[in-house]
């Protein structure tokens, strides 16, 4: 998954939004595809009841 590996690599800084969207599918252009996503990869990264990324409201997201 490209978000994720995009995520991992500035771990604990915050990765804008748009630069996120550009590394979704081609044609994903709907306002919620990135939001699904990572929706999916909190699912599967969740441990202990606590996700591991955090929306930064404004700018993007950042894992932690």
């Amino acid at each position: 998954e490209h978000i994720f590996a995009i995520l991992l690599a500035a771990k604990g800084e915050i990765v804008p939004t748009q630069a996120l969207q550009a590394a979704l599918p081609a044609g994903s252009t709907d306002s919620n595809v990135l939001q699904v996503h990572i929706s999916r990869l909190r699912r599967k990264l969740t441990g202990g009841g606590a996700s591991r990324i955090r929306a930064v409201r404004g700018v993007g997201y950042r894992l932690i």
